[in-house]
C-alpha cells in the first residue's frame, strides 16, 4: 500500500454532478463517500477498480488500478482545472488573459494537449455563467440589474432603452447628455 502525506485535492468549485477530485500518485480520483473521519475516493474512470482513502490528510491506496491512465493525462486535467479555478477567482479577467496566466504555470507539452483556445474561451464563459441561466437569444431577453445600470455615485447610466425587437440601448448620465447638448 502506498502512502502520501500531502495529496493534492482539487478545490475548484464543481457543478452538482461533479465531485471533489484528488490527485495522488499521478492518478485522478473522485470523491465517492465521506464520513466524519475519512474520505473515500475512486478512480475517475468508472471501469477501473482503483480506490484510496484519506484519513487526517494522509492518503492510502486501498485497491490497485486496472486502468492505464498516464501521468500526462493527470497533468492535463490539473491544467484544465487550474484554468477553471483562475477564471472563477478572477471573473473580470478576459479569457485570453486567464489562459496566458495559467500557461506560465505548466510546461509546453501539457499546454499543447489542452483544447484549442476558442474552445477554452467558451468553457470559461460557461463556467462563469450562474447555474440555470442561459445566454440570451434575443436582445429583449437581456435583463439588467440595478447594479449594472447604476454609476458609482448612484445615478442611472441607462439613458434610453427602446424595448422593441431591435432594442437600442444608450448608456450615458444626465451630465454627459448636458455636455453633448451644449
Amino acid at each position: 500500500m502506498a502512502e502520501n502525506t500531502e495529496p493534492e485535492v482539487s478545490t475548484t468549485p464543481q457543478k452538482r454532478n461533479q465531485r471533489e477530485k484528488l490527485y495522488f500518485e499521478n492518478k485522478i480520483y473522485a470523491l465517492n463517500k465521506e464520513t466524519s473521519t475519512s474520505k473515500y475516493y475512486r478512480c475517475v474512470r468508472r471501469e477501473c477498480s482503483g480506490r484510496c482513502i484519506e484519513v487526517d490528510k494522509k492518503v492510502t491506496l486501498t485497491q490497485q488500478h486496472s486502468c492505464l491512465v498516464a501521468s500526462f493525462e493527470c497533468d492535463i486535467e490539473k491544467a484544465r482545472n487550474r484554468v477553471k479555478q483562475f477564471s472563477l477567482e478572477n471573473p473580470f479577467v478576459a479569457p485570453s488573459r486567464v489562459i496566458a496566466e495559467v500557461q506560465q504555470e505548466f510546461p509546453v507539452s501539457i499546454l499543447q494537449a489542452l483544447p484549442k483556445h476558442t474552445s477554452m474561451y467558451r468553457s470559461i464563459r460557461k463556467w462563469r455563467r450562474p447555474e440555470g441561466i442561459k445566454e440570451p437569444t434575443q436582445r429583449l431577453d437581456i435583463v439588467f440589474t440595478d447594479e449594472q445600470i447604476t454609476t458609482a455615485i448612484g445615478t442611472s447610466s441607462l439613458f434610453h432603452d427602446s424595448k422593441d425587437e431591435r432594442r437600442i440601448l444608450i448608456f450615458a448620465t444626465e451630465g454627459c447628455i448636458q455636455v453633448c447638448i451644449k
